[in-house]
């Protein structure tokens, strides 16, 4: 680039930068109402009309008030004019949580630009960030809202059918995001699986059988990778590894799901001498059962102490003959996985004689035991266990068993 052509470059920055402030300034002064041509008041905002200049960018501060006028006036438009009639997407609930928890750390940066359209003012994209600001300012500051602000990107006097091409790309998932910052290896399927045992157990929440994304942002997953867990002196990167290379397809006889990990992780940690044996048992091929029998344990699995044993091998390999046990529950099968799984643990640290039981969860109160209220490890709760059982008939059969338990 030659030297008359950097001049220019930065002479034009440089007007842009003192254009944006300024009209940032402007906008902060601006009302949210205005009296129309007939008298009546109607709502407006600072992205509503670039009076014919096309396209606007620029980076603006927003706050919480304006986040929620823009949302409550802005986000849907009803008319009875078709043509006039706009309406977004629904609201990530999941999404705006993590920005929110993104903001209240301080991670939140400037990032792809809030989209309006032109003269109408509606907002084409940018909801859940908005929702996400007025979500952390409830909490920090419910009497005034306006006193959380953040800076935006921001697009305005978009043609409307820019929403016809937002968002169809893919955004970075945690394994990408991971391999970039050196965390794991690119070829690294130990550390791929390992990362997502991980996130898996930041977001099981305490009680019920959610799995709750806004529990931990991508961020807080590689702090806790690299941290120490202090009742094992191993890092949590060793534990989830060590739980994915033994659930392996080469380490072990029979599939496991992601369910079944977080609550083989959760163990570990819990009890990790116990939790190792346990999951050796149950992971065992024929030479690795010979390898158990020269330490002295019966691999019949015959003894009240690994009875659960015998019966999670069961159910593990019924599992991977069925793929889903009995169906997915909660619009996902993981829950359903890690409630099967948190039975057979919770009966072998505890010891209990299970060789005439049938496969079961745990549920965390008895009237809600349709919904598949299951517990999180070290939350277990004295009930009567919701009995599930699989016979080795179709999926349907096993339903309709599982629910006539239900309605006994």
């Amino acid at each position: 680039m030659n030297e008359k052509r950097k001049n220019e470059l930065e002479a034009l920055y440089k007007t842009n930068n003192n254009a944006n402030l300024r009209i940032d300034e402007i906008f902060q002064d601006l009302p949210m109402f205005i009296e129309s041509e007939t008298g009546q008041m109607k709502a407006t905002h600072p992205f509503m009309s670039t009076f014919g200049n096309g396209v606007q960018h620029g980076v603006f501060k927003i706050n919480a008030t304006l986040a929620s006028h823009i949302l409550t006036h802005f986000n849907n438009i009803v008319s009875d004019n078709p043509a006039l009639t706009r309406r977004n997407r629904p609201l990530m609930k999941s999404n705006r949580d993590k920005y929110a928890k993104s903001m209240e750390k301080g991670d939140w940066m400037v990032s792809a630009p809030l989209l309006f359209e032109k003269e109408s003012g509606a907002l084409l994209d940018g909801q859940n960030r908005l929702s996400a600001l007025v979500k952390l300012a409830e909490k920090f500051y419910p009497e005034n809202l306006s006193k959380c602000s953040l800076e935006f990107n921001v697009s305005f006097g978009c043609d409307p059918s820019v929403q016809d091409f937002i968002d169809k790309g893919s955004s970075r998932t945690l394994t990408q995001t991971a391999k970039i910052k050196g965390l794991i290896g690119m070829k690294d399927s130990n550390g791929v699986d390992a990362l997502r045992i991980l996130q898996s157990l930041m977001w099981k929440e305490a009680e019920g059988n959610l799995f709750d994304t806004s529990l931990a942002i991508d961020t807080d997953v590689f702090d806790k990778w690299v941290s120490i867990e202090p009742n094992t002196g191993q890092t949590y990167e060793d534990i989830c590894r060590l739980i994915s290379e033994e659930c392996c397809t080469k380490n072990s006889a029979y599939d496991l799901q992601l369910g079944h990990k977080v609550v083989l992780a959760q163990a570990y940690i819990f009890n990790h001498e116990e939790a190792n044996t346990f999951l050796r048992c149950i992971t065992a091929d024929n030479v690795q059962l010979k390898q158990l029998e020269s330490e002295g344990i019966d691999t019949n699995f015959d003894t009240d102490e690994f009875s659960s044993v015998s019966v999670c091998r069961k159910y593990l390999q019924t599992q991977q003959k069925h793929k889903k046990v009995g169906g997915s529950y909660s619009g996902s099968s993981k829950p359903i996985h890690y409630g099967f799984m948190l039975g057979f643990v919770d009966n072998f640290l505890r010891k209990v004689n299970t060789k005439n039981k049938t496969f079961k969860t745990l549920t965390c109160n008895k009237a809600n035991k349709h919904k598949k209220a299951y517990v999180s490890f070290g939350y277990f709760e004295e009930e009567d266990p919701l009995k599930c059982i699989l016979d080795e008939g179709s999926k349907n059969n096993a339903k309709k068993k599982i629910q006539k338990e239900l309605d006994i």
